[in-house]
């Protein structure tokens, strides 16, 4: 069976510590995208994370202009220092340029989503029903996430699907308790390599919780791909995981609220 494969993570655009492995050009996403059988994907822009956000989430709507197979997620900040737009001019804009994600990057972009710095952003994401990527860079399964923080996150903010980026294989002892509690969370599947991971997720929360991610171009596709096809678990479970949790949660969104 071959699957419909939905990316839930690629970054677009030169990369400021490029090694040669960015996706300078649509073209060349395109084409790597084709090479690993991945049909869409959810897109965030280098600039936007390196630099500057609200820059970087004008280019990437510019690169992917008329191109169907790729769905923006904009880089967020608080919009406290003018740098991004207030809540309601960020649903405003979301709306107008139907974005399917916002993908906050705490730890790099040195500021905190506790209320009195965040509660402004979050709360415009719950009006809309946003899906929230929170990327703390883990790079290794060792390096620890603010799980108190994901916690609160999620029970503020009910209406928020939140998506953890990087969920590592020594993480199922906090992240078990976490999904039973917090029904609007999921992670994506990109660094999930823990033992029958898959299947164990599967059969205790539902496929549902899961999205495929590779996290191209830092990181290399093929274990992610190999995880999902070889896992243990139904036909329709795999659909689940590939694109379709992926495809409901960007359904959900409310435009125009």
């Amino acid at each position: 069976m071959e699957l419909q494969l939905f990316d839930s993570g690629i970054m677009l655009g030169r990369a400021k510590l490029d090694k040669g492995g960015s996706f300078d050009t649509v073209k060349e996403l395109r084409e790597a995208m084709d090479r690993y059988g991945i049909g869409s994907a959810l897109v965030y822009g280098a600039m936007a994370k390196d630099s500057w956000p609200r820059e970087g989430n004008r280019l990437l709507m510019e690169m992917i202009r008329g191109e169907e197979r790729l769905y923006p997620a904009w880089v967020g900040l608080p919009g406290h220092t003018g740098e991004f737009p207030d809540g309601e001019t960020l649903k405003k804009q979301a709306s107008e340029n139907r974005v399917c994600a916002l993908r906050l990057f705490p730890y790099h972009h040195t500021y905190l989503t506790s209320d009195f710095c965040c509660g402004e952003l979050f709360r415009a994401m719950n009006e809309m029903h946003m899906p929230v990527f929170l990327d703390y860079g883990v790079e290794h399964w060792s390096e620890p996430m603010p799980w108190d923080e994901i916690h609160r996150l999620c029970k503020a903010w009910p209406d928020i699907p939140f998506v953890l980026v990087r969920v590592g294989c020594g993480s199922n002892r906090i992240l078990f308790p976490l999904l039973a509690q917090c029904p609007n969370l999921h992670f994506e599947i990109s660094y999930f390599d823990t033992n029958l991971g898959l299947e164990t997720v599967t059969e205790r929360f539902g496929a549902g919780r899961m999205l495929f991610g590779t996290g191209m171009p830092v990181y290399n596709p093929a274990c992610p791909i190999a995880m999902l096809y070889y896992a243990d678990i139904s036909d329709e479970d795999k659909k689940k995981i590939a694109g379709e949790n992926l495809q409901q949660l960007i359904g959900g969104i409310h435009y125009d609220v």
